[in-house]
């Protein structure tokens, strides 16, 4: 995407976009009446796509300030300027949307759009199921002038230090509740890995200069997969709500969040430095650019595909990228221009030259 206090990079939308890819195709899986085993894990398991998102956000934000003052205000404001008028749009619809005309809805609705709303895991209307993750988002950019300012003085080893105490305190809740789960994949403690390890991978990125051929970052993704498929075994590792099991109690919790983290950030890096350019990257580029839409507005078209196809048995994947991902494309497009991009035109400058 492009800013105002960056030059356009358009390997990180390719990421953007691929990020976007997996928590679609996940939904569609799991909104489809027969789910598959894990054909694709990056696929089958895309919730994890979540948590490749949070990575691109501390490296694309530590690539933009580094060795860079920070107008705090300005940050804040572009952060808003970025977040806020899609995700009021989408939360005000869903609510809109509902038959119930009671005061508590109105104040439910005004709790949804605080930046804390994923502690009482609200609805977000009738579309809104996945931004949880925008409100942990949110989080983070109020942490990271302070948190890039820390790494900056006292180096990566005050990163690690900070991911090694969330550990602590995965496994600290895992101890005294039985399930690390919610703590680890909902909130800003699960989170931290991953916006950590961005801002980690931004500077290891930065500081090196060399080129990788293409095949480095395809190991590092089969790589995933197979971390993927070994750990998502089954119903141990991820929630079974099918099954009336919405939380996993498996130990794992513990460290997903660190896993992944590392190996999101891995490829990143890997990507960014392959000597290799996509066919059509611009198009995928552009993919990449409309992806906040595309996370946003995927499950209500996922719905509405499904209530039309469902019945039909098509395969989950057949109804993911021929169907919900074309749809979704076009109408993040439509999103973008009309409702992000007017207000993305009044960000500035923050950092100075």
């Amino acid at each position: 995407m492009n800013s105002q206090n960056i030059s356009y990079n358009e390997k990180i939308d390719h990421l953007r976009f691929f990020a976007a890819l997996m928590v679609l195709m996940f939904h569609t899986e799991w909104l489809t009446p027969q789910r598959l085993t894990s054909w694709i894990p990056v696929f089958h398991d895309g919730h994890a796509g979540v948590q490749l998102f949070m990575v691109i956000s501390g490296f694309i934000l530590t690539l933009i300030v580094h060795e860079r003052e920070i107008n705090i205000p300005g940050f804040y404001r572009n952060r808003i300027l970025r977040i806020y008028p899609l995700f009021i749009f989408v939360v005000s619809l869903g609510y809109f949307l509902s038959v119930e005309h009671q005061a508590s809805k109105g104040l439910e609705y005004l709790l949804a759009l605080l930046p804390i709303s994923n502690m009482y895991r609200n609805s977000y209307g009738a579309f809104g199921g996945t931004l949880w993750s925008v409100a942990v988002e949110l989080q983070f950019y109020l942490l990271f002038p302070f948190l890039i300012t820390a790494i900056q003085r006292y180096g990566e080893k005050f990163g690690y230090l900070l991911i090694a105490m969330m550990l602590v305190l995965r496994a600290a809740v895992f101890v005294h509740t039985g399930s690390a789960h919610n703590f680890s994949y909902f909130t800003i403690f699960g989170a931290m890995d991953s916006f950590v390890m961005g801002i980690i991978a931004a500077r290891f990125h930065l500081r090196n200069r060399f080129e990788l051929n293409v095949w480095t970052p395809i190991a590092i993704l089969a790589i995933i997969n197979v971390i993927i498929a070994i750990l998502f075994t089954g119903n141990f590792f991820h929630v079974d709500y099918a099954n009336g099991a919405p939380f996993s109690n498996s130990r794992i919790w513990i460290v997903w969040p660190t896993i992944a983290a590392a190996l999101f950030a891995l490829l990143t890096v890997t990507y960014l430095k392959s000597n290799h350019r996509l066919p059509f990257s611009p198009v995928i580029a552009a993919f990449g650019k409309w992806s906040y839409s595309s996370y946003v507005w995927h499950w209500m078209i996922i719905v509405a595909v499904m209530r039309l196809v469902g019945s039909y048995g098509l395969h989950p994947y057949f109804v993911g990228a021929f169907l919900v991902l074309p749809l979704t494309i076009a109408w993040s497009a439509m999103s973008y221009y009309l409702i992000e991009r007017p207000f993305l035109d009044k960000r500035m400058r923050y950092i100075d030259r």
